[in-house]
């Protein structure tokens, strides 16, 4: 159970960095450098660094949750990120076709 806890944190960070605007003020000077700009595009990238972030945050600051396996955590996390993400894409394509062919139905009538 702490696994799928942990990958949904490096989850929520990955989405926070890539979709959320209360880190925007870190993100809007670091895009300007063409390596952050491409890894603020990519759900895998910034997955495998949150999968880091989050796992040397584990190995320093709760020692006592750290298990050998989390060395695996940024290979983890990547996978699940982009899987997320990917599913959420499908998800907002599917509503944005149901709307327009939604209008197309209303302005038929």
């Amino acid at each position: 159970m702490t696994t799928v806890f942990i990958l949904l944190a490096c989850t929520g960070l990955t989405f926070i960095l890539k979709y959320g605007t209360i880190l925007s003020w870190v993100k809007k000077p670091l895009v300007k450098i063409k390596f952050f700009n491409d890894l603020f595009q990519c759900s895998l990238c910034l997955g495998f660094w949150s999968g880091i972030i989050i796992s040397v945050f584990l190995y320093f600051i709760v020692p006592e949750v750290w298990n050998k396996i989390y060395f695996l955590l940024p290979l983890a996390s990547s996978v699940c990120c982009w899987s997320t993400d990917a599913a959420l894409g499908v998800l907002q394509w599917s509503e944005v076709s149901l709307e327009h062919e939604n209008k197309k139905h209303i302005q038929k009538k």
